[in-house]
């Protein structure tokens, strides 16, 4: 898990990540990714983990070869969420299944600009053999679309592999136009192994969802509201045309600058 001063981030629990393996001498990698919303002042992150085993009985896990842990500050006007998990949901059904708190709504006003979505949650199967898998769609006014494959999604994970990642984490970024868009998660389950039908899996109770406008021009950014209407963006009456180009990767590069010229680099 991440700690934040710490505190841990998974506020249920369950971890921000599980590896499972079911031999010895498997190598497995641990991915978390998640958009964070502290309150101002220092914050100092760091990790820690635990191995647990069926019986009990002792094990090690050696943890080898590269790690990296990286912090990204934002501006808080370029970022939906993060909304989090409404407690468990579960999956007893071969279909597409909305995890409930994992949805937001990003509002993006020129055609130039890109959703970055970040989504994480935790899972538990109710049995030993399990198929389980994860998708986002995003619905407008114009419809709803599964952004992943019709019955594969984009993420899976199942009980036959000797060694898996069990914890869905997803970073990817979508091109969606002018507009108003929701992005959920949906999961569903599905039978395998020996199993008749498929064995019920809960999603949650930890987990979030966060959208970050990507292209954005500064002018945008502190122009945002949650329910404003979605518009072609052009500069503004009294701004120069530089500043309403100022993309967010910009104001990230002078705010790095402006903190490591006074020495505040968090």
């Amino acid at each position: 898990s991440i700690l934040r001063n710490g505190d841990p981030l998974d506020r249920e629990s369950y971890g921000l990540q599980s590896v499972r393996a079911t031999q010895s001498g498997l190598k497995r990698t641990a991915v978390i990714a998640m958009i964070d919303d502290p309150h101002p002042g220092p914050m100092l992150y760091t990790t820690k983990g635990i191995v647990t085993t069926e019986s009990e009985e002792p094990r090690i896990c050696h943890i080898d070869g590269e790690r990296q842990l990286a912090l990204i500050r934002l501006p808080a006007a370029a970022v939906s969420g993060p909304h989090r998990c409404e407690g468990s949901t579960l999956l007893d059904e071969d279909r597409w299944t909305a995890i409930s708190g994992l949805q937001v709504t990003a509002t993006l006003r020129s055609s130039s600009e890109k959703v970055l979505l970040v989504y994480n949650t935790n899972l538990n199967p109710a049995e030993l053999e399990y198929e389980v898998y994860f998708t986002v769609f995003r619905s407008s006014q114009s419809g709803s679309q599964n952004l992943g494959q019709d019955r594969q999604g984009m993420w899976s994970v199942a009980s036959a592999a000797v060694s898996s990642t069990e914890y869905p984490v997803a970073m990817f970024t979508d091109s969606p136009g002018v507009g108003t868009f929701t992005y959920a998660v949906h999961a569903r389950t599905r039978r395998c192994g020996s199993a008749r039908e498929a064995n019920p899996i809960e999603v949650g109770p930890d987990g979030q969802i966060s959208a970050v406008r990507l292209g954005a021009s500064s002018a945008s950014l502190r122009s945002s509201t949650p329910d404003t209407d979605a518009v072609e963006e052009g500069p503004p009456t009294g701004e120069s045309k530089s500043a309403t180009t100022t993309t967010l990767l910009d104001a990230m590069a002078a705010e790095l600058d402006l903190a490591s010229t006074n020495n505040t680099l968090h």
